[in-house]
């Protein structure tokens, strides 16, 4: 039987099975990259130094995605972002320094404007 598709069975059912192991994989890689840059946006918060994950990072003082500052520590030591988000006074800069910005603004006091600081209301 040369030349037929000799598949059996188990082989379809096999290759079913890995597609579903690897998507679930491919789930959990988010889910972790979300709860790691989490963390350090929360040490940020905190004032930690040196801490990464992926694509955002802290020095205690300023937060950046990718290479980009996304906030800052005022002298009295209060968290502030800057909006790069589509509707932000910064621009637009990518999707997911989108998503930075807006987990960022969870735990930050102000938003820095062109002119002003900008309380941010907790609800």
């Amino acid at each position: 039987m040369k030349g037929k598709d000799t598949k059996t069975l188990f082989d379809t059912l096999s290759y079913d099975i890995l597609e579903l192991v690897h998507e679930k994989l491919r789930e959990n890689r988010k889910l972790m990259f979300s709860r790691a840059i989490g963390s350090v946006i929360k040490c940020w918060c905190r004032g930690f130094k040196n801490m990464y994950a992926n694509t955002v990072k802290t020095d205690g003082k300023k937060l950046y995605s990718y290479d980009l500052q996304i906030g800052a520590t005022d002298n009295q030591g209060d968290k502030c972002i800057k909006d790069y988000t589509a509707k932000g006074e910064f621009g637009y800069v990518s999707h997911t320094t989108s998503k930075h910005v807006n987990m960022a603004r969870e735990v930050a006091k102000y938003c820095i404007t062109r002119q002003i600081l900008i309380p941010l209301i907790k609800v």
